[in-house]
C-alpha cells in the first residue's frame, strides 16, 4: 500500500493549472488519476522485482479500488448495503474486508477535515455490515439468480447475443437491492420487461 498514492504528486500538479470542473473530470477519468497511474507504476516495479502475474494483479486491484469504500460512504446511507453487496458479489470476502481495512488506515493518516478522519464509525459500520451480509447471504453471483440466460431467451423469445448478457446484468443489479424479495422469476421478468420497454422507447427504429 506504499504505492497507493505514489502518483498523487503528478495528479495534484495538474490542479495548479487552474482547471475547470470539466477539465478536472477529464483528468480523473484518464491516466493522471492517481488510482490508475499508481497502479501502472506498481506493476512496472513489482514486475522488475520478480512478483508473479497473480500477485501483481492483486496489488493493482487494491491500488485501483482504494477509494471505493469512501465512494460508498459518500452515497446515500440507504444505498450502502446494496453497494457493498455488489462489491462482495464481484470479489471474495477477504479481498473486500482487506479493502475496508485499507480505507480505515488511509483515513487515519489523512488530515483533511472533509474526510472526517477523527470519526471512523461509518467505516467500521461497513466492516460490520460486510460480515453480516457474508454470514446471511454469502457471495451472491449471477449463478445464484433465479433465472439464467437460457430462461431469459425463452421467456422473451430472444436469440443468443449481447442483449442476453445485458439483461442478466440488469437482473443482477436489481436483485442485489433485496435478494430475499426480488430473486424470484416473476419479479425478475417483470423488471426486465420494463427495461426492454424503456430500451424500445429510446430506440424506436430498432
Amino acid at each position: 500500500m506504499l504505492y497507493h498514492d505514489v502518483w498523487k504528486v503528478g495528479q495534484y500538479a495538474e490542479y495548479k493549472k487552474d482547471l475547470s470542473r470539466e477539465e478536472v473530470r477529464e483528468l480523473l477519468a484518464g491516466p493522471l488519476n492517481h488510482r490508475i497511474s499508481s497502479a501502472v507504476l506498481a506493476k512496472e516495479d513489482f514486475w522488475k522485482l520478480g512478483f508473479s502475474h497473480k500477485e501483481i494483479e492483486e496489488i493493482e486491484w487494491y491500488i485501483q479500488e482504494h477509494h471505493t469504500p469512501w465512494e460508498i460512504l459518500q452515497a446515500n446511507p440507504q444505498n450502502w448495503e446494496k453497494k457493498l453487496r455488489k462489491m462482495l458479489s464481484e470479489n471474495w470476502f477477504e479481498r473486500v474486508n482487506n479493502l475496508l481495512d485499507i480505507n480505515i488506515a488511509d483515513r487515519l493518516w489523512m488530515y483533511n477535515p472533509l474526510q472526517n478522519a477523527s470519526d471512523l464509525s461509518d467505516s467500521w459500520f461497513l466492516k460490520d455490515l460486510l460480515v453480516r451480509i457474508n454470514d446471511e447471504e454469502w457471495q451472491f453471483t449471477t449463478k445464484d439468480l433465479a433465472v439464467n440466460g437460457k430462461d431469459i431467451m425463452e421467456h422473451f423469445n430472444l436469440k443468443p447475443g449481447k442483449i442476453v448478457w445485458e439483461l442478466l446484468q440488469v437482473a443482477m443489479d436489481w436483485v442485489l437491492w433485496d435478494i430475499k424479495e426480488r430473486n424470484k422469476p416473476k419479479h425478475i421478468y417483470k423488471n426486465l420487461a420494463n427495461h426492454l420497454k424503456n430500451m424500445e422507447s429510446k430506440n424506436p427504429s430498432e
